[in-house]
């Protein structure tokens, strides 16, 4: 699993090149973006596929929970931006 926050001076980079770089990584799983800017993750998930893997996609928002690893741990959007924003 890899977790980028996004800057606004890496952003374009961590969602183009750094992601394709990361997809031939075989053991990853999952690639998580969290904005630093507004309560959103977005998150690709590696799917099996018998052509070759395929990337799942998921944005969440406020009252939504991130869903990690091979026994789905969850993790609260509201804990992950806690004391960061206002409660929406």
């Amino acid at each position: 699993m890899i977790i980028e926050v996004l800057s606004d001076s890496t952003e374009r980079y961590d969602r183009g090149e750094k992601f394709a770089h990361y997809r031939s990584v075989p053991s990853l799983r999952d690639y998580v973006l969290v904005s630093q800017h507004t309560q959103l993750i977005e998150h690709y998930r590696r799917q099996p596929n018998e052509d070759g893997p395929e990337w799942s996609y998921r944005a969440l928002g406020p009252g939504e929970a991130l869903r990690l690893g091979e026994h789905d741990d969850t993790i609260p959007l509201g804990r992950v931006y806690a004391k960061v924003f206002a409660e929406q």
